[in-house]
C-alpha cells in the first residue's frame, strides 16, 4: 500500500439479517492479508438483538487463515471477561499467530449486560485497573502475587507466553476523561469509537498526548487508532443505502450515519478517510457493510492509494 497510514479493516459482525457464509469471511481475511492491509479488528458484544459473532473464536479463526495482518480487538469487553482467562486467552493467540496480537479492552457495555454477567456498573473502572495490571504481569513474571480490590492472585503462572517478550500491546476505548489518562499513562494508545468527527479526534488526541507528557510518557509511542465505517461505490446514494442498515442494526435509529461515516465514489471516501489522519490518527480500521472481497479490492486499489 502507498500510504503511510496503517490502515486496518473492521470484521463485519454484527448483522440485524442473515449472517454471511463461513466462506465469506474466509476468503475476506485471506484477501485482506493478500492485499496488505495492517489488521483486522473486530468489536465484542454478548448481548444484542443482532447476530454478533463471538470476538475471539472469530479473531483465532482469521489469524489461522492468514499470515501477516494483525488480529486485534477493537474492543473487548474487559470487565466481563476474568483476567486469568483473558490472559490466557490472549497469550495463547498472540503466541500461536506469532505476534500478530492487538488487545483493545473497554470498560463499557450495554446496561443489561451488567446484571446479566453479575457485576456493578459502579465497579468498572477498578475492574479494568485491575485488569490491566494483571494482563501486564502474566506475561512477563514468571509467578504473580497480586493484592487487589476485584482479584487476588497468588504465585499464578500462565504459560505459554506471549510471542512478543515485552507483552501484547493493549490500546483502551474510552471518550471520557479518566479513561483518556489511563490510557495515556496504562496502555499503549487510545481506539476511538465510530462515531466523533475528525476535529473532535484531533482535541482528543491532544488531551491523551499531554495527559502522556505529564507521566513522563513520549507521546509519540503511543498509538491514536479509530474504527471508521464506509462502504465505497460510484453512486453515493446507493452507498449510503447499503450502508444505513448494516450501521442501525447494530448502533441504534440515532446514529448519525451522514456524519460519522464515509461513502461514495473512491475519491470522496479517502478524502474523508484523510480528514481523520490529518487530525492525528495513526491506525485507522475500516467498516464495510459485508465481507465482499470485490469490495475490499476497490478500497485497496482505489481508496489507499490516495492517502497520504
Amino acid at each position: 500500500m502507498a500510504t503511510k497510514a496503517r490502515v486496518g479493516l473492521i470484521i463485519p459482525s454484527a448483522f440485524a439479517g442473515p449472517l454471511p457464509k463461513p466462506r465469506e469471511f474466509a476468503a475476506f481475511f485471506r484477501a485482506a492479508d493478500r492485499l496488505g492491509f495492517h489488521s483486522l479488528w473486530i468489536i465484542e458484544r454478548f448481548l444484542h438483538t443482532s447476530q454478533i459473532l463471538h470476538t475471539f473464536t472469530t479473531l483465532t479463526w482469521a489469524a489461522a487463515l492468514t499470515k501477516n495482518i494483525k488480529v486485534a480487538t477493537g474492543v473487548a469487553l474487559a470487565v466481563f471477561h476474568n483476567p486469568i482467562l483473558l490472559a490466557k486467552m490472549a497469550a495463547t493467540m498472540d503466541y500461536l499467530s506469532g505476534g500478530r496480537l492487538i488487545l483493545g479492552l473497554s470498560l463499557g457495555g450495554r446496561p443489561e449486560e451488567f446484571p446479566a454477567f453479575g457485576i456493578s456498573p459502579r465497579q468498572r473502572r477498578g475492574r479494568l485497573e485491575e485488569t490491566i495490571t494483571i494482563l501486564r504481569k502474566l506475561w512477563t513474571e514468571p509467578r504473580v502475587t497480586f493484592q487487589g480490590r476485584y482479584f487476588k492472585l497468588e504465585g499464578v503462572t500462565v504459560a505459554p507466553r506471549p510471542a512478543t517478550p515485552q507483552g501484547i500491546p493493549i490500546i483502551l476505548g474510552t471518550a471520557a476523561e479518566p479513561g483518556l489518562r489511563r490510557a495515556a499513562t496504562m496502555a499503549d494508545g487510545w481506539i476511538a469509537g465510530s462515531g466523533g468527527t475528525p476535529e473532535a479526534m484531533k482535541e482528543t488526541w491532544q488531551m491523551i498526548a499531554q495527559f502522556a507528557k505529564e507521566a513522563g510518557r513520549n507521546p509519540d509511542t503511543l498509538d491514536a487508532a479509530k474504527l471508521l465505517y464506509m462502504n465505497v461505490d460510484d453512486d453515493k446514494d446507493r452507498a449510503r443505502e447499503r450502508l444505513e442498515p448494516f450501521i442501525r442494526g447494530y448502533y441504534g435509529e440515532r446514529f448519525d450515519v451522514d456524519r460519522f461515516c464515509v461513502f461514495g465514489p473512491p475519491q470522496e471516501c479517502a478524502q474523508g478517510i484523510q480528514r481523520y489522519l490529518d487530525a492525528g490518527i495513526k491506525t485507522i480500521a475500516l467498516g464495510l457493510p459485508w465481507p465482499d472481497v470485490r469490495l475490499l479490492e476497490r478500497v485497496a486499489n482505489e481508496v489507499v492509494p490516495r492517502l497520504s
